[in-house]
């Protein structure tokens, strides 16, 4: 929460582009773009469904999953 907070003041303040803020605090742009659309980051997978798997784990799930549908 404290990062999407600095990520937001960084925009608001000082005006830095999306590609600037993802540098300087070393994240993904899609998360910088979150922390611009709200305050809050969303739900985390494990909170949301109850899982007991890493996220590692989901994301190959995902994977395979999304290449047996295509």
């Amino acid at each position: 929460m404290e990062l999407f907070e600095r990520i937001r003041r960084d925009s608001r303040e000082e005006g830095v582009s999306t590609h600037g803020i993802s540098r300087r605090h070393r994240v993904h742009k899609r998360t910088v773009r979150q922390a611009l659309r709200s305050a809050l980051p969303p739900p985390r997978l494990v909170a949301e469904f109850g899982a007991q798997v890493a996220e590692p784990t989901v994301r190959a799930c995902v994977t395979r999953v999304r290449r047996e549908l295509e």
